[in-house]
């Protein structure tokens, strides 16, 4: 079981995760990221995983993609709180390099707020 809570934070947004991040709740998270990519009020989003237990290759693939829409319309994406359990999988992954990755939510929104400024 997998609960999603976002709320604006602008010029960003912050999805807040609590539970398990499979293959059966990873859609969920896809479909909120892509539709939250096709509005202006997302210009970054920061994913906090704080209450995450599990992730899976399904959320994994979830976070890829996310990144690479994000890219693509020139928004910014950022990843928060990683549970020691969960930081050990993006690591076994390989995926640590891929995202930024802050121990808060602030931190977050300031780095890609920072970016876009600069960009």
């Amino acid at each position: 079981m997998l609960e999603i809570q976002h709320h604006l934070n602008p010029p960003g947004v912050t999805i807040a995760l609590k539970g398990h991040l499979d293959a059966v709740t990873a859609p969920q998270l896809e479909k909120l990221l892509d539709d939250l990519l096709q509005t202006e009020s997302a210009q970054h989003i920061v994913i906090d995983l704080g209450e995450v237990t599990f992730v899976a290759s399904a959320g994994l693939r979830v976070f890829l993609a996310g990144a690479k829409k994000a890219k693509r319309a020139q928004r910014g994406l950022a990843l928060c709180r990683l549970q020691p359990q969960v930081q050990q999988v993006f690591e076994l992954a390989g995926m640590t390099s891929l995202f930024l990755i802050h121990s808060t939510p602030d931190e977050s929104h300031a780095t890609l707020r920072q970016r876009s400024a600069t960009a």
